[in-house]
């Protein structure tokens, strides 16, 4: 019962979470690395973090964010394999965060924590993760081409 009530507090869709990450102008993703925080503190062979140091250390620290998103992917990894499946997303996790941005990266983990708590469940798994990355690629496109524009305009 503990983890259904567990996945439906914490899946979520990635089209959705990528919308609301641009329309509030990315207070989406603080409330998002909270909420993530929190559910990866369940790993009980792992420490447990307060969410709200990890949310501050996020936002004051320079390149803290890199760190947080690699130990939360080695925490849902823990995740998946204590539902069955095996996964190593460390490495992919810090180059997403390079190369994609908080964006794509989080709508990974976001994904990988859909599945794990899809697993543990037994529902039905979701794979929007192509649409919400597709989508994130071209705002991201957008963004950069916007940026470039006004640069050439000064």
């Amino acid at each position: 019962m503990e983890a259904l009530i567990m996945a439906e507090q914490n899946k979520r869709n990635l089209v959705k979470m990528l919308l609301l990450g641009f329309v509030t102008l990315g207070i989406y993703w603080l409330y998002w690395i909270y909420k993530v925080t929190q559910l990866s503190n369940h790993v009980k062979t792992l420490p447990e973090r307060s969410p709200v140091a990890q949310l501050f250390l996020c936002m004051l620290v320079p390149f803290y964010d890199i760190y947080w998103y690699y130990q939360t992917s080695k925490r849902v990894d823990v995740m998946m394999a204590s539902a069955g499946q095996e996964s190593d997303s460390g490495i992919l996790t810090i180059l997403l965060m390079f190369f994609g941005g908080r964006f794509t990266t989080s709508l990974y983990l976001q994904d990988k924590i859909n599945t794990a708590l899809g697993l543990r469940t037994g529902e039905k798994v979701d794979g929007n993760i192509s649409g919400a990355l597709a989508l994130g690629i071209a705002l991201v496109i957008l963004s950069v081409g916007i940026i470039a524009l006004s640069a050439l305009n000064v």
